[in-house]
């Protein structure tokens, strides 16, 4: 019993869990210019792979130094969706989820 019980949850983690595929990843330019772009791509809630992808990116965060006409880049702004660049998003995994769940995809 102790074992069915096992297998169920586990089948129910599986198919709540998000399931979309990084197609591609570049970081372009360098300071201020610099960014990384990610792709990824949904898949449908029986599993299968869509055809429909998220594009993500996020930009170097980058402070001007009042001193001096200076920039100084550090670390990186949150992950951005594309489609919808008003949000920003801690890891690219949670905005993924968030864009995949957009089309009703995971």
């Amino acid at each position: 019993m102790k074992k069915i019980l096992i297998f169920g949850l586990l089948v129910t983690i599986s198919a709540s869990a998000n399931a979309y595929t990084l197609k591609s990843q570049k970081e372009l330019g360098k300071d201020d210019a610099k960014n990384q772009n990610m792709i990824v791509q949904c898949t449908t809630t029986d599993g299968k792979i869509s055809n429909q992808t998220c594009q993500l990116r996020r930009y170097a965060k980058c402070k001007k130094s009042t001193s001096s006409s200076k920039v100084n880049c550090n670390g990186w702004q949150p992950w951005q969706d594309l489609r919808d660049q008003g949000a920003g998003y801690s890891d690219w995994h949670k905005a993924a989820e968030s864009c995949c769940q957009s089309k009703g995809l995971r």
